[in-house]
């Protein structure tokens, strides 16, 4: 699996992954879900890398949602994922059940 969300990627094609869980490469450094991102990746300030990409799966546009162009803020914050990227996620931050997980 090698799945791209923003300049990032959610890799199983690295050492770092194992029992095909993904690591995240920043700058083509491998992050886990713990591990924290410098403030200002992915538009947040520091966190851990599963809050992060949970928040960006989280706050993503649903079938339902208003058309993008709609006044509502809740809308406007609203991030385009595939069905791909978000199934990746949700295996990135699930490997840390303590941890921020992807609704459904």
């Amino acid at each position: 699996m090698n799945v791209r969300i923003s300049k990032y990627s959610l890799t199983t094609e690295h050492a770092a992954s194992s029992y095909g869980v993904p690591v995240l490469l920043v700058d083509g450094v491998p992050h886990g879900p713990c591990d924290l991102l410098p403030a200002g990746d992915l538009g947040l300030p520091a966190v851990t890398a599963a809050a992060a990409l949970a928040t960006l799966a989280n706050t993503r546009r649903r079938p339902n949602d208003a058309p993008r162009g709609g006044n509502s803020f809740r809308n406007a914050v609203r991030h385009d994922l595939t069905d791909e990227q978000v199934a990746a996620i949700r295996l990135f931050c699930g490997s840390d059940p303590t941890g921020p997980q992807v609704e459904e």
